[in-house]
């Protein structure tokens, strides 16, 4: 199968082309090419020239740091980026920007765009994907971990500490945001193993939401 493209397609193709042609070793043979070092940090390295170029969340509009692409134009670039053997991001950006800032543009408040789809973007923010424990699958009601009372902080917000079993992740931030209330709390350094984590500090400003359990 051989799709045709109208004039305006394979003008941004020819776009697209000049970019890899700028950007890529002359001798680029495609990221499988590279060993697993040296394709890690030139992941890295692209990603932060795609996020400088607006070739990262190309189709979220332009006021939150998208490229706003069109349906064809989108397809052109995934294939012209298919062909140069590049990322259209990192392992992450399935999640963050797929997954989380999707779901943000659609369903999310002017507050929350504003807030956290320029830092997805930068690479600031990095999301993660929270499963449940060892022998509970996704059976929510026979998890194990509980969070417990721990005292008032300063700000007047009450601080427990939860200790769980296990938590899996897509190469996140190590700082997580629990959405408990219209304003994310700040939580602690999380482990990023899959089997093991540190006890992670919560600071609930509506403490109703979390009950304390022995």
């Amino acid at each position: 199968m051989h799709p045709s493209y109208d004039e305006e397609a394979e003008t941004y193709r020819q776009k697209v082309q000049a970019f890899l042609s700028e950007h890529l070793p002359a001798n680029w043979a495609g990221l499988g090419a590279l060993d697993e070092t040296a394709r890690t940090e030139f992941v890295e390295e692209w990603r932060s020239l795609l996020a400088e170029n607006r070739l990262l969340a190309v189709s979220w509009p332009e006021e939150y740091g998208g490229a706003g692409l069109s349906e064809v134009e989108r397809i052109v670039l995934a294939e012209e980026f298919a062909k140069a053997g590049v990322p259209e991001g990192n392992e992450n950006d399935g999640f963050s920007i797929t997954m989380v800032g999707n779901a943000i543009i659609q369903c999310g408040t002017e507050e929350q765009k504003r807030t956290f789809l320029p830092r997805i973007i930068s690479g600031e923010d990095r999301w993660c994907q929270g499963y449940s424990e060892p022998n509970s699958g996704s059976d929510l009601a026979n998890l194990g971990t509980r969070a417990v009372l721990d005292g008032t902080q300063p700000t007047g917000y009450l601080s427990y500490v939860a200790r769980p079993r296990t938590l899996l992740n897509t190469k996140a931030s190590p700082f997580c945001w629990f959405p408990w209330t219209r304003k994310a709390s700040n939580v602690g350094p999380l482990s990023t193993s899959a089997t093991d984590m540190t006890s992670t500090k919560c600071f609930s400003p509506m403490p109703k939401l979390l009950k304390t359990t022995s």
